[in-house]
């Protein structure tokens, strides 16, 4: 992790042709997510690398990772599907965006510049329920896409704050619910 981030600073001090940024994220979760884990989730953790193609467009990657968890009570159906058993269930979902990005932004590279944004790419699910010694665990590759709005903030030469709120999606899979979740990242970039 730190030589990536060492290649990816070194990269970004030739001029704001690309940068590398680290955020902290907390999510809501929606729809189905909501369903399952209705928690705020205040754990989640970002790295993107974007470069410019023009002064106002950007491409990069996307890598993330939420988690969501929830303690409830309830029925819960034994994974082979011969009864139900009653009683406390942890249920956590913990979500892996792995997204292509493009981004739009207004205004000078040197000031506050807001932008809107597009993800597509891949989420990784781990959907799991716990009770007692039984649990049903459901592990997914899912397509899907994050729009997002954001701004970043220059702090130094080389240093600027990042917060983006990103909204996303990943389609239902299998037996993978479609998650979605709203988030809010707070970061720095170089």
């Amino acid at each position: 992790f730190v030589a990536l981030l060492a290649v990816f600073t070194t990269t970004a001090s030739f001029g704001q042709q690309s940068f590398f940024g680290i955020s902290y994220n907390s999510s809501m979760p929606l729809g189905e997510t909501q369903d399952f884990t209705d928690a705020y989730s205040w754990r989640g953790i970002s790295m993107e690398w974007r470069w410019f193609t023009s002064e106002q467009v950007s491409a990069g990657v996307f890598f993330g990772w939420n988690v969501f968890h929830n303690k409830v009570s309830g029925d819960f159906l034994l994974e082979d599907r011969t009864g139900t058993i009653s009683g406390t269930q942890l249920r956590t979902v913990n979500a892996f965006p792995l997204l292509v990005t493009g981004h739009y932004y207004f205004g000078d590279e040197l000031s506050f510049r807001p932008y809107v944004g597009l993800g597509v790419g891949t989420y990784r699910t781990r959907q799991q329920t716990t009770m007692g010694i039984f649990q049903v665990d459901t592990n997914k590759w899912q397509f899907g896409f994050a729009p997002s709005v954001g701004a970043t903030l220059p702090l130094g030469s080389s240093v600027m704050a990042n917060l983006e709120v990103r909204y996303n999606y990943a389609l239902k899979a299998g037996d993978a619910l479609n998650h979605s979740y709203l988030g809010i990242n707070l970061g720095l970039a170089w």
